[in-house]
């Protein structure tokens, strides 16, 4: 029985390691880590545009107080960001990480962009034209991060079918090979 388990284990990582070595489109840890980097040193470039905003002295032009909330959201989500690149780069293969990133990345994008507008409107149009130019910075990320996530989600896929296929194999040629069967 030990061997069997160990036959069929064998053949399931023999196939998976196959698999991902055939994958043309996936990319080594040392080629994702600068890009990682890249875009960590893009989203850090928000936070001295972030500290400028003073939605606090809106209100009295009329601002919302919710701008209060969104910077501290901003500011927060920058941070939570950051968090996620951090512990991507050191495991760059971890598609849950770089998922995290995507979607903490998007949220903040968004938050931002709403908040460029009363930038805009209630203290500094240069300002908010500074958010803007680093947000689209953030945005040509985010498209790449976004299509790297799908090629990984398509090769794990693709490794997991390769796997069970093996595995199916592996289990009836073992139910095959039991003496008394035939």
């Amino acid at each position: 029985m030990r061997r069997t388990l160990t036959v069929l284990l064998g053949g399931v990582l023999a196939a998976m390691g196959a698999a991902a070595q055939s994958h043309v489109g996936s990319q080594a840890d040392w080629e994702l880590r600068p890009r990682i980097e890249k875009v960590a040193r893009n989203i850090g470039q928000l936070k001295p545009i972030l500290d400028q905003i003073q939605p606090a002295r809106w209100t009295v032009e009329g601002g919302s107080a919710a701008y209060q909330k969104q910077q501290k959201a901003c500011v927060d989500g920058l941070g939570y960001v950051q968090n996620a690149l951090a512990r991507w780069a050191a495991q760059p293969d971890r598609l849950s990480l770089m998922l995290e990133t995507l979607v903490r990345s998007a949220s903040l994008s968004q938050q931002a962009i709403s908040l460029s507008e009363g930038v805009r409107r209630y203290q500094n149009p240069a300002i908010a034209e500074l958010l803007d130019s680093q947000l689209q910075s953030v945005a040509n990320d985010l498209d790449w991060l976004g299509g790297l996530s799908l090629d990984l989600a398509v090769q794990r896929e693709k490794e997991l079918d390769v796997a069970q296929k093996e595995a199916q194999r592996c289990r009836t040629q073992i139910l095959q090979s039991r003496p008394g069967k035939n």
